[in-house]
C-alpha cells in the first residue's frame, strides 16, 4: 500500500492516526500533538513525575536529560547552557554542575528512565 507524503499509516490505531503522520517514509507526531506523557523531571530533592503535554515539551526534556547525562560522564557543561534559565511545568531545569553532582552522588537522578511508571489503582 502507498502512502501519500503527509498521510498517516498507522493502521489499526485511529489514536495514532490522529497523532502522527508519515514524512518522507518516517512516522512523526504532528506538530499540534498535545498527547499526554508522565515523565520524571530532576528537581533539587530528586526527581519528581510531571505530566508532560505535547512532543515538543517531552522531546526538551529527552534533550536536556541527554545533557545532564553527558555532563555526569565527560564533566562538559556545554550542552548544559542550552537549558539555562528554562523550565518544564513549573520545574526549573537544573544546570548547575555542584547540584548536579550532589544529586548523581545521592543516587537522586534516574538518566536510565524518563517515563514515569503509572500510579497503581491498588
Amino acid at each position: 500500500m502507498r502512502h501519500r507524503k503527509g498521510k498517516s499509516k498507522a493502521k489499526g490505531q485511529p489514536h495514532a492516526r490522529k497523532r502522527t503522520l508519515a514524512v518522507e517514509g518516517r512516522t512523526q507526531p504532528r506538530k499540534a500533538d498535545r498527547r499526554r506523557r508522565n515523565m520524571l523531571i530532576p528537581t533539587k530533592s530528586g526527581v519528581a513525575p510531571v505530566a508532560i503535554r505535547g512532543s515538543a515539551e517531552a522531546s526538551r526534556l529527552g534533550r536536556y536529560m541527554a545533557s545532564v547525562s553527558n555532563y555526569l560522564r565527560t564533566g562538559d557543561t556545554d550542552a548544559l547552557d542550552e537549558f539555562e534559565g528554562q523550565s518544564i511545568v513549573g520545574h526549573p531545569l537544573i544546570t548547575d554542575p555542584d547540584t548536579l553532582n550532589s544529586l548523581a552522588q545521592a543516587g537522586a537522578l534516574q538518566l536510565d528512565a524518563i517515563y514515569a511508571l503509572p500510579k497503581s489503582s491498588s
